[in-house]
């Protein structure tokens, strides 16, 4: 009912970017795919540049349901290079509702465009099943944290989580004792989660 009242609209009014926008999420929920990217697509040529990057996760979404993921992952790229904002997301580039592999892609992606983008590294290290990739994510997390003047208190949990994880991963060959003992050390220089070395 959505797209019926929307789509006389937009043939009314085809340089509305909103009524663009409304035509790609009502398409969405109805999994028109097809319409969902010539909405999004139209709605990302209508938008000022500030604003495109509102319609890349739905543009991806749809490039990838209609089976376009290099032409998903190439919007992505696209996004991201007009990200001038040090605070703005990156991941949120990335829709939540895609296949692990292609969201894994999509996010190695945005790591190597945006190399500094601690959220992005934190995201790798939990959807990797490559536990070699899991640990270059956390270094990555960690030596960025650490080289920042004033870190977020979101960048310092993130630190914390993967120096409890790197810990965790070199505990996982460890007989029970060595295990123990190294769990207990841990535990000797813990504060509450307060202290991160």
């Amino acid at each position: 009912e959505a797209i019926a009242i929307l789509l006389p609209l937009v043939r009314a009014y085809p340089t509305e970017e909103l009524l663009w926008a409304r035509v790609a999420s009502a398409a969405a929920l109805a999994s028109r795919w097809s319409l969902v990217v010539h909405a999004a697509e139209s709605a990302m040529r209508l938008a000022p540049t500030r604003d495109k990057n509102a319609h890349v996760p739905g543009l991806f979404r749809g490039l990838h349901e209609t089976g376009r993921d290099e032409e998903a992952l190439a919007v992505l790229r696209a996004g991201l290079a007009r990200i001038t904002n040090p605070n703005e997301r990156r991941a949120g580039l990335v829709p939540l509702e895609i296949p692990s592999t292609l969201r894994l892609r999509a996010l190695r992606a945005v790591t190597e465009l945006q190399p500094k983008d601690v959220e992005t590294w934190a995201l790798v290290a939990e959807a990797t099943e490559d536990p070699r990739e899991r640990a270059r994510a956390r270094e990555a997390i960690v030596d960025l944290v650490d080289a920042m003047e004033y870190p977020s208190s979101f960048d310092r949990t993130r630190r914390l989580d993967a120096l409890r994880g790197r810990a965790h991963d070199a505990m996982i060959g460890l007989e029970p004792d060595a295990r123990l003992r190294a769990l207990l050390d841990i535990a000797a220089v813990a504060n509450d989660g307060e202290k991160d070395d």
